[in-house]
């Protein structure tokens, strides 16, 4: 895994960096639903009452809630990209070991005209899908997704 600033961490330093993470991330959704749903709530009852000036408070609390949501998703998305990212040597050579190596030829090209000429199902078929991965299946068990 090749990119700019990529650092190889170890291993005490990964967790203590996943523990930081996983907490801000429990965090922002706790806190943030608990705001969302105070905030509708609130605007709820003093649209109902009709204090106008109140609701739009709520409101507020209710879109800040939303937001510490979504940076809670968006911390979670970022620890597993980390992972990934220091990880990735290890998954390469997990599915080297179970797959083989990677080979990545012209000849080994799959489209439309290999699938028909090679007719995996019986059946006819009026379109076929080819997309940016291949998936391997071993004794049961399938690989992730090799781009």
């Amino acid at each position: 895994m090749s990119k700019e600033g990529f650092i190889k961490l170890s291993e005490a330093e990964l967790i203590k960096k996943i523990a930081k993470r996983e907490k801000i991330e429990c965090y922002l959704k706790v806190l943030g639903g608990a705001a969302l749903i105070i905030g509708l709530v609130g605007a709820i009852i003093f649209k109902l009452v009709g204090i106008e000036v109140l609701m739009t408070l709520f409101l507020l609390l209710c879109c800040s809630g939303l937001v510490a949501v979504f940076l809670g998703v968006v911390q979670a998305d970022k620890t597993r990209s980390l992972v990934n990212e220091q990880m990735g040597n290890f998954y390469e050579a997990e599915l080297k070991k179970a797959f083989g190596p990677r080979l990545r030829t012209s000849e080994m090209s799959i489209n439309s005209q290999l699938t028909k000429k090679l007719r995996p199902i019986d059946e006819n078929w009026n379109e076929c899908d080819v997309w940016r991965f291949y998936e391997g299946n071993y004794h049961g068990t399938t690989s992730l997704p090799l781009m």
